[in-house]
Protein backbone atom coordinates (compact mmCIF):
# COMPACT_ATOMS: atom_id res chain seq x y z
CA UNK A 1 0.00 0.00 0.00
CA UNK A 2 1.35 3.43 -0.97
CA UNK A 3 2.29 5.39 2.16
CA UNK A 4 0.84 8.60 0.65
CA UNK A 5 -2.73 7.26 0.36
CA UNK A 6 -5.61 7.01 2.97
CA UNK A 7 -7.72 3.94 3.63
CA UNK A 8 -10.69 4.97 1.51
CA UNK A 9 -13.19 3.46 -0.92
CA UNK A 10 -11.65 5.64 -3.70
CA UNK A 11 -8.56 3.75 -4.94
CA UNK A 12 -7.36 6.86 -6.82
CA UNK A 13 -7.40 9.20 -3.86
CA UNK A 14 -4.04 10.77 -2.95
CA UNK A 15 -2.98 13.20 -0.27
CA UNK A 16 -3.68 16.73 -1.46
CA UNK A 17 -4.07 15.70 -5.15
CA UNK A 18 -6.79 14.51 -7.54
CA UNK A 19 -7.01 13.81 -11.26
CA UNK A 20 -9.07 15.63 -13.87
CA UNK A 21 -10.79 13.92 -16.80
CA UNK A 22 -7.54 13.88 -18.82
CA UNK A 23 -5.61 12.26 -15.98
CA UNK A 24 -3.70 15.41 -15.08
CA UNK A 25 -2.90 15.80 -11.39
CA UNK A 26 -4.74 18.74 -9.83
CA UNK A 27 -3.94 20.03 -6.33
CA UNK A 28 -6.86 20.21 -3.90
CA UNK A 29 -7.34 23.50 -2.06
CA UNK A 30 -6.43 23.34 1.65
CA UNK A 31 -9.34 23.26 4.10
CA UNK A 32 -10.56 26.67 5.25
CA UNK A 33 -9.93 27.52 8.91
CA UNK A 34 -12.04 30.29 10.45
CA UNK A 35 -10.52 31.99 13.49
CA UNK A 36 -12.31 34.22 15.98
CA UNK A 37 -12.03 37.88 14.96
CA UNK A 38 -10.11 38.92 18.10
CA UNK A 39 -7.62 36.05 17.73
CA UNK A 40 -7.11 36.75 14.02
CA UNK A 41 -6.37 40.40 14.83
CA UNK A 42 -3.76 39.39 17.40
CA UNK A 43 -2.05 36.95 15.00
CA UNK A 44 -1.83 39.53 12.22
CA UNK A 45 1.16 41.36 13.69
CA UNK A 46 3.04 38.27 14.97
CA UNK A 47 5.81 36.26 13.39
CA UNK A 48 4.87 32.81 12.12
CA UNK A 49 6.54 31.15 15.13
CA UNK A 50 4.81 33.46 17.60
CA UNK A 51 1.52 33.02 15.79
CA UNK A 52 1.87 29.24 16.02
CA UNK A 53 2.59 29.44 19.75
CA UNK A 54 -0.39 31.74 20.16
CA UNK A 55 -2.66 29.28 18.36
CA UNK A 56 -1.40 26.36 20.43
CA UNK A 57 -1.84 28.24 23.72
CA UNK A 58 -5.30 29.44 22.66
CA UNK A 59 -6.34 25.87 21.84
CA UNK A 60 -4.98 24.63 25.17
CA UNK A 61 -6.80 27.37 27.07
CA UNK A 62 -10.06 26.56 25.27
CA UNK A 63 -9.71 22.87 26.10
CA UNK A 64 -8.89 23.69 29.70
CA UNK A 65 -11.89 26.02 29.98
CA UNK A 66 -14.21 23.35 28.57
CA UNK A 67 -12.86 20.79 31.03
CA UNK A 68 -13.25 23.26 33.91
CA UNK A 69 -16.87 23.90 32.93
CA UNK A 70 -17.54 20.18 32.73
CA UNK A 71 -15.97 19.63 36.16
CA UNK A 72 -18.05 22.48 37.58
CA UNK A 73 -21.26 20.98 36.15
CA UNK A 74 -20.40 17.59 37.62
CA UNK A 75 -19.73 19.16 41.04
CA UNK A 76 -23.04 21.06 40.90
CA UNK A 77 -24.86 17.88 39.87
CA UNK A 78 -23.28 15.96 42.75
CA UNK A 79 -24.27 18.73 45.18
CA UNK A 80 -27.87 18.72 43.93
CA UNK A 81 -28.10 14.94 44.32
CA UNK A 82 -26.66 15.07 47.86
CA UNK A 83 -29.15 17.78 48.80
CA UNK A 84 -32.02 15.77 47.27
CA UNK A 85 -31.13 12.70 49.30
CA UNK A 86 -30.65 14.70 52.51
CA UNK A 87 -33.67 17.03 52.33
CA UNK A 88 -36.18 15.02 50.29
CA UNK A 89 -35.48 11.28 50.60
CA UNK A 90 -34.15 11.33 54.17
CA UNK A 91 -35.84 14.54 55.30
CA UNK A 92 -39.40 15.65 55.99
CA UNK A 93 -40.40 17.56 52.87
CA UNK A 94 -44.13 17.64 53.68
CA UNK A 95 -43.52 18.60 57.30
CA UNK A 96 -41.36 21.51 56.19
CA UNK A 97 -44.08 22.63 53.80
CA UNK A 98 -46.68 22.56 56.56
CA UNK A 99 -44.50 24.85 58.69
CA UNK A 100 -43.41 27.14 55.86
CA UNK A 101 -45.24 26.98 52.51
CA UNK A 102 -42.77 29.41 50.89
CA UNK A 103 -40.13 26.67 50.54
CA UNK A 104 -42.32 25.07 47.83
CA UNK A 105 -40.50 27.15 45.21
CA UNK A 106 -37.07 26.13 46.57
CA UNK A 107 -38.01 22.46 46.36
CA UNK A 108 -39.35 22.91 42.81
CA UNK A 109 -36.10 24.62 41.82
CA UNK A 110 -34.08 21.66 43.14
CA UNK A 111 -36.23 19.23 41.15
CA UNK A 112 -35.75 21.34 38.02
CA UNK A 113 -31.96 21.32 38.47
CA UNK A 114 -31.96 17.52 38.64
CA UNK A 115 -34.12 17.08 35.53
CA UNK A 116 -31.18 16.99 33.09
CA UNK A 117 -29.28 14.35 31.07
CA UNK A 118 -26.60 14.06 33.78
CA UNK A 119 -29.11 12.52 36.21
CA UNK A 120 -29.21 8.73 36.01
CA UNK A 121 -32.47 6.89 35.39
CA UNK A 122 -32.98 5.75 39.00
CA UNK A 123 -32.43 9.24 40.42
CA UNK A 124 -34.61 10.80 37.71
CA UNK A 125 -37.46 8.44 38.66
CA UNK A 126 -37.12 9.40 42.33
CA UNK A 127 -37.21 13.10 41.44
CA UNK A 128 -40.33 12.57 39.30
CA UNK A 129 -42.10 10.67 42.11
CA UNK A 130 -41.14 13.28 44.71
CA UNK A 131 -42.43 16.06 42.49
CA UNK A 132 -45.73 14.20 42.01
CA UNK A 133 -46.08 13.82 45.81
CA UNK A 134 -45.29 17.50 46.23
CA UNK A 135 -47.95 18.63 43.76
CA UNK A 136 -50.54 16.26 45.26
CA UNK A 137 -49.82 17.55 48.77
CA UNK A 138 -50.04 21.18 47.65
CA UNK A 139 -53.36 20.53 45.87
CA UNK A 140 -54.83 18.84 48.95
CA UNK A 141 -53.52 21.61 51.20
CA UNK A 142 -55.08 24.28 49.01
CA UNK A 143 -58.38 22.38 48.96
CA UNK A 144 -58.29 22.08 52.75
CA UNK A 145 -57.52 25.79 53.07
CA UNK A 146 -60.48 26.70 50.82
CA UNK A 147 -62.74 24.36 52.83
CA UNK A 148 -61.62 25.97 56.09
CA UNK A 149 -62.24 29.43 54.65
CA UNK A 150 -65.74 28.40 53.56
CA UNK A 151 -66.47 26.88 56.97
CA UNK A 152 -65.20 29.98 58.75
CA UNK A 153 -67.36 32.16 56.50
CA UNK A 154 -70.44 30.04 57.23
CA UNK A 155 -69.80 30.13 60.99
CA UNK A 156 -69.36 33.89 60.82
CA UNK A 157 -72.67 34.25 58.96
CA UNK A 158 -74.43 32.02 61.50
CA UNK A 159 -73.00 34.06 64.36
CA UNK A 160 -74.19 37.26 62.68
CA UNK A 161 -77.71 35.86 62.23
CA UNK A 162 -77.75 34.67 65.85
CA UNK A 163 -76.74 38.12 67.06
CA UNK A 164 -79.44 39.71 64.91
CA UNK A 165 -82.02 37.26 66.28
CA UNK A 166 -80.89 37.91 69.85
CA UNK A 167 -81.14 41.64 69.25
CA UNK A 168 -84.65 41.24 67.83
CA UNK A 169 -85.70 39.08 70.78
CA UNK A 170 -84.35 41.67 73.19
CA UNK A 171 -86.30 44.38 71.37
CA UNK A 172 -89.48 42.31 71.49
CA UNK A 173 -89.00 41.71 75.21
CA UNK A 174 -88.45 45.44 75.77
CA UNK A 175 -91.57 46.32 73.78
CA UNK A 176 -93.62 43.74 75.69
CA UNK A 177 -92.38 45.13 79.00
CA UNK A 178 -93.15 48.67 77.90
CA UNK A 179 -96.61 47.61 76.74
CA UNK A 180 -97.31 45.85 80.04
CA UNK A 181 -96.19 48.90 82.00
CA UNK A 182 -98.38 51.15 79.85
CA UNK A 183 -101.34 48.83 80.37
CA UNK A 184 -100.81 48.90 84.13
CA UNK A 185 -100.68 52.68 84.04
CA UNK A 186 -103.87 52.74 81.95
CA UNK A 187 -105.67 50.48 84.44
CA UNK A 188 -104.49 52.70 87.30
CA UNK A 189 -105.81 55.76 85.50
CA UNK A 190 -109.14 54.10 84.84
CA UNK A 191 -109.41 53.11 88.52
CA UNK A 192 -108.58 56.64 89.60
CA UNK A 193 -111.21 58.06 87.25
CA UNK A 194 -113.84 55.64 88.55
CA UNK A 195 -112.95 56.62 92.13
CA UNK A 196 -113.13 60.30 91.33
CA UNK A 197 -116.52 59.84 89.65
CA UNK A 198 -117.77 57.96 92.72
CA UNK A 199 -116.54 60.70 95.03
CA UNK A 200 -118.13 63.39 92.85
CA UNK A 201 -121.47 61.56 92.85
CA UNK A 202 -121.33 61.18 96.64
CA UNK A 203 -120.57 64.85 97.04
CA UNK A 204 -123.45 65.80 94.76
CA UNK A 205 -125.83 63.58 96.73
CA UNK A 206 -124.71 65.18 100.01
CA UNK A 207 -125.29 68.65 98.60
CA UNK A 208 -128.82 67.73 97.52
CA UNK A 209 -129.63 66.35 100.94
CA UNK A 210 -128.36 69.43 102.73
CA UNK A 211 -130.24 71.75 100.39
Amino acid sequence: MNANTFDSDDSDSHTGDSFDEEGTSVSKPPPTVVLPAELAKELKDLTPADALNKLLSSHGASSSTAEDKEDLLEQEQFGHEIRFRREILNGDMLGLLERDSSIYYNIKALFHKLQNPMTNEAMFLLVTQAEAYLEQFVSQTQLLARTNELLTSQLSAQQHHFEQASSCNAEVTRIKAASSEALEQLVTCENNIAQWQSEIEALQEKIRQEG
